[in-house]
């Protein structure tokens, strides 16, 4: 080992905060910082012990079978024509491989409790700050044009598309409730006071930037802690609490906040009438998207062993678009909107059923565990995966493995050990 034990350690969890912190907003600081727990990776070597230590662990068992998930998207490249394309998907999808492979062998020790605690505090810090930057930036833009318009859906979501950051939002609120419930009753009342508001903020924004998913999202996350302090805690009153003033409070604010509540009617009709789209409409409606699901199980069916190649995906998809008349989707040059369906375009049936296992596996164990966190983050990633290609980004991509990688080493530690 050319450096010692405990700067490892450090440098580890230093290189992993500073992921959680840019992850929301600075993809450049993310992809410097992946980098260097790639170098340090192989600094560290010792790589027998790296691959007993994965051997001793269901857990980290599990983590190599979403390191194999990437390993498909690579076979992909075997029958795939775009060459360029295939290898740009490539290159964002690394963290799928990245983050399994060096939590998946790295030593328990490295990463205590406090030290994951300090991870995901980091992660929801940087999304709440991020999230009051934005409030005042729609704020100062509404005083200079008066149009309300600047703190609904797009306009507020300064740094990152509304889909991703609202999956960023409600995650983060699952890490203040996760800490709220744990520590309720030795925390000071200033203290649980903070901690409500910040959750109320953060429910307020979330419903701000008008992500139909993040919205259905926040809805299940609290049915979600309700039945985790049931289960854990046997709380009826709490559990109850939880349940009905978040539900009672995001009905509210989709009535009386029109730019949010209006992307909830006009989907409720897009979903009547997919098949009257007109080329001109929106591409981003819901019937839209209805459109572009149908046209990509239709090209699933020709082809659903093998796929397209990692590379060749979009470009059928496009031409399916032209081959059923739907010329507006095309020039959008729209993808799946959905990641098991465009797994399945690139990769085949194998690479579909891989990702339902990688998401399902988890869920059942964590429903054994009443471990919140997973439970949360699978049903966030899941819904959003249904509308959303969140691993054609990097913002997806790295949420998706970064997050379930730490939650996965820490499995034990924030399911099993009480404080």
């Amino acid at each position: 080992m050319l450096l010692s034990y405990s700067l490892i350690s450090r440098l580890y969890y230093i290189l992993l905060i500073i992921v959680a912190v840019f992850l929301p907003s600075f993809r450049l600081v993310t992809s410097y910082a992946i980098a260097g727990l790639i170098i340090l990776w192989f600094i560290e070597a010792d790589f027998r012990r790296k691959y007993l230590r994965i051997l001793q662990s269901p857990e980290r068992k599990y983590l190599i079978l979403g390191a194999g998930f990437y390993i498909l998207f690579l076979v992909g490249l075997i029958h795939t024509s775009n060459m360029d394309q295939g290898l740009e998907n490539l290159q964002v999808k690394l963290p799928l491989l990245v983050f399994p492979l060096v939590l998946s062998t790295m030593d328990k020790d490295y990463l205590s409790k406090k030290r994951i605690h300090h991870i995901l505090i980091a992660f929801s810090v940087s999304t709440i700050l991020i999230s009051l930057y934005s409030v005042l930036r729609s704020a100062f833009r509404y005083f200079e044009d008066g149009d309300a318009s600047s703190f609904f859906y797009s306009e507020i979501s300064y740094l990152n598309h509304t889909s991703y950051y609202s999956i960023f939002e409600v995650f983060s609120i699952c890490v203040l409730l996760y800490f709220l419930v744990q520590d309720f009753e030795k925390m000071k009342l200033l203290a649980k006071s903070g901690m409500l508001f910040l959750i109320a903020f953060m429910m307020l924004f979330t419903v701000l930037l008008s992500s139909k998913a993040g919205i259905i999202s926040l809805f299940g996350v609290f049915m979600i802690a309700a039945i985790w302090v049931l289960l854990e805690y046997k709380n009826w009153k709490a559990s109850a609490l939880l349940f009905f003033a978040p539900l009672i409070s995001i009905l509210f604010l989709l009535s009386v906040l029109d730019g949010a509540g209006n992307r909830f009617v006009a989907a409720t009709n897009d979903l009547n009438r997919s098949e009257e789209i007109q080329p001109a409409e929106e591409t981003r409606s819901t019937a839209a998207r209805m459109l572009i699901w149908e046209d990509g199980i239709e090209l699933f069916a020709e082809s659903p062993v093998f796929g397209y190649g990692t590379g060749d995906a979009k470009d059928e998809l496009l031409e399916q678009y032209i081959e059923n008349n739907h010329k507006h989707l095309h020039e959008g040059q729209l993808n799946a909107h959905n990641t098991f369906l465009e797994t399945s375009l690139a990769i085949g049936v194998l690479g579909l059923l891989m990702l339902i296992l990688i998401l399902m596996l988890p869920l059942f164990l964590a429903f054994r565990d009443h471990y919140f966190l997973m439970m949360a983050f699978i049903f966030i990633l899941s819904l959003n995966f249904m509308v959303e290609s969140m691993l054609k980004r990097q913002d997806g991509v790295v949420f998706f493995a970064f997050m379930m990688s730490l939650l996965v080493f820490g499995w034990k530690r924030l399911s099993l050990e009480k404080d």
